[in-house]
């Protein structure tokens, strides 16, 4: 080749370099530049003449540098064979940019004898690595916030695809269909399904397949709001379920339908309590039409919402006057029984319920109406209640009768003992006298004074029994009366105590407070009459060698007297009914203790009432039993009567 060729060849490919965009360097083993092209000042920022003898590497980043420098001991035992290299270079202004290089090892050609370095600028290209990195690492953080919410959900979901084949199930939908959690796909087919889990509406009629949520979202339907279907399906366990579905299909780019999805919540308890409800609604509706019973709804002002026609006919008003006028509760109530109504209602919101009590009611023509009332709360706020009032005037009228005669006996009874033991007590006196005449005399008058006494002791106890008939009497005619004033209820234990050791020559153990004064406000005789009646029951029952144990004690506001005897013990079933008026439990070993008419503890606990107190029990069978009672304390504890 000619040298005007080789001139000319060398001028072309300089013009090529010279107006190439990439940026060309020319490099010496350590890195030091010995040419740069024009396209390099675009670049760098720096022209070719002040890049020239500088070293490459001071215009990388630090941590690029070593790897630079590397790569040029590398590139020169390798010749013409490039590879590619990617380093940060900074710019004469300052800033970065990515730069691509492409090294190539000519050191062997005469004409350049150099490692040739093309560079170009692929910062662009980084950013867009960065922000693909970024978006990838967002959908992935969002996709794992989806996964968790989707296992999160309360309620049961399902995917399916285009065939109806679940793929995607969350943690409630395999819980509430009774799945494992590695559950085998192959149930999950629409086949299989159909042996375990084939919906019905609910009348429990089965649904065809088309007609099952997932096949209908697959048919294109958005299954929500209106559109909800509500059906029973059965989980795998065999447990039905009454469920509300909801779904949508789910579609591809071009808008075809690819699957589905499928809300499945559990509303059974809701059915249940809705059946509850209907059911109680019936119950309801049939003892208002039943007219057995009279029926109010009201609330605690006496507004009535509710009567029926019993309760209508009972207090002669008509159903328009009750309902929706001006008439209220209190208007039908006798007046002595609107305190009454009052602490019920007070029972009724803080309970639901008030117990069964007699009230009476005035009717229109102004005849006074006996009744049973009971009343329950039918609404969660408690200010509505139904209300059940029971006609009893046949039976106060037949009690009345009864409690006449029970008077009448009791005072035709008392007359004649009253004399007989009278005359006892003086023939026991003339025996006493006759003693003293002579040692036969003495010796019969003892075996007659043990007879008199016997029969002293029962002429007592019938005196008893006629005296617990006549509190009774006083009780049903409500004639029963206390005389509260303020007493020492200490003084009162220790005298009943100390009277009946002496009465019945029995060892009793008496256990007291601290403080020598408890103060309340009592009729100290009916006191007495209760404490001795809870003792001379646990003579009856305790065998004469055990101990029988008393105690009173102060809680709080309460004083508390009780007597533990060493009896057979109760029954649940007998402490249900030892307070009802002639109830007598049935212990064989035990019936010729005294006797009793089954009174006693019916009238302490009336007499207990009367003082605002409580009775209770505590029993079971072979581990005797404790009456106790409870008196509120007295505010003053002064002026007291020592009994």
């Amino acid at each position: 080749m000619s040298e005007e060729t080789l001139i000319q060849s060398e001028q072309l490919f300089r013009s090529l370099i010279e107006h190439s965009t990439d940026s060309l360097l020319l490099l010496t083993t350590d890195g030091t530049i010995t040419y740069a092209s024009p396209a390099t000042a675009d670049l760098a920022g720096y022209t070719p003449k002040e890049l020239v003898g500088l070293n490459s590497t001071t215009l990388l980043h630090p941590d690029d540098q070593q790897k630079l420098r590397e790569q040029l001991t590398y590139a020169a035992r390798r010749v013409e064979k490039p590879f590619v290299l990617e380093y940060r270079l900074q710019r004469k202004d300052g800033r970065w940019r990515w730069i691509e290089g492409t090294i190539t090892n000519l050191l062997h050609q005469p004409q350049v004898r150099a490692i040739v370095c093309k560079q170009h600028d692929i910062s662009k290209y980084k950013q867009s690595l960065a922000c693909e990195q970024a978006a990838r690492e967002a959908a992935q953080t969002q996709a794992e916030q989806f996964a968790a919410i989707f296992e999160a959900m309360t309620d049961g979901v399902a995917v399916c695809d285009d065939q109806g084949c679940i793929i995607h199930t969350n943690a409630a939908f395999r819980t509430l269909f009774s799945l494992d959690k590695d559950a085998s796909p192959v149930l999950l087919f629409p086949d299989e399904r159909a042996k375990w889990a084939i919906p019905r509406d609910l009348d429990g009629v089965l649904l065809p397949q088309d007609q099952w949520p997932l096949f209908r979202v697959l048919h294109g339907e958005h299954l929500s709001g209106q559109e909800t279907i509500s059906l029973i399906c059965r989980s795998r366990s065999g447990q039905d379920l009454f469920l509300d579905v909801r779904g949508t299909p789910l579609c591809d780019t071009a808008g075809q339908i690819i699957g589905g999805v499928a809300v499945y919540r559990d509303v059974t308890e809701r059915h249940l309590l809705e059946q509850q409800l209907q059911d109680s609604e019936r119950k309801f509706r049939s003892i208002i039409d039943s007219n057995i019973v009279g029926v109010m709804v009201t609330d605690q002002d006496g507004h009535m919402y509710e009567v029926n026609g019993r309760l209508t006919r009972l207090l002669g008003y008509s159903r328009e006057e009750l309902v929706g006028g001006t008439l209220r509760v209190k208007d039908v109530l006798a007046p002595q029984y609107h305190s009454v109504r009052t602490r019920s209602w007070k029972t009724l919101i803080t309970h639901g319920s008030s117990l069964p009590e007699e009230k009476v009611y005035v009717n229109k023509n102004g005849t006074q109406i006996p009744a049973l009332v009971v009343a329950t709360a039918i609404n969660q706020m408690r200010d509505r209640a139904l209300v059940m009032i029971l006609d009893i005037a046949d039976r106060k009228e037949a009690e009345r009768r009864k409690d006449e005669f029970l008077s009448m006996v009791s005072h035709e009874l008392r007359t004649p003992l009253t004399g007989i033991q009278g005359f006892l007590e003086l023939a026991q006196l003339y025996v006493e006298r006759l003693a003293k005449t002579s040692a036969e005399m003495g010796r019969l008058s003892g075996k007659l004074n043990t007879m008199l006494q016997q029969a002293q002791r029962q002429t007592e106890i019938e005196i008893r029994l006629v005296a617990e008939l006549l509190d009774v009497s006083r009780i049903e005619m409500q004639k029963f009366e206390v005389h509260l004033r303020p007493c020492n209820l200490s003084a009162i234990v220790q005298q009943v105590v100390a009277n009946q050791q002496v009465a019945s020559a029995r060892t009793i153990t008496l256990t007291l407070p601290l403080q020598p004064t408890v103060p309340v406000t009592a009729d100290a005789d009916r006191i007495e009459q209760a404490l001795t009646n809870y003792l001379t029951n646990a003579f009856k029952y305790t065998p004469s060698h055990q101990t029988i144990q008393v105690k009173l004690t102060v809680a709080g506001n309460m004083a508390r007297v009780s007597v533990c005897d060493q009896g057979p013990g109760l029954t649940v079933e007998q402490q249900e009914h030892i307070w009802d008026r002639f109830y007598q439990t049935h212990h064989s070993s035990y019936h010729n203790l005294g006797g009793g008419l089954g009174l006693g503890l019916y009238i302490v606990r009336t007499i207990i009432a009367q003082h605002q107190g409580q009775v209770g029990v505590e029993s079971s069978p072979g581990q005797g039993a404790t009456f106790w009672f409870m008196l509120p304390l007295a505010d003053e504890p002064a002026a007291m009567s020592p009994a």
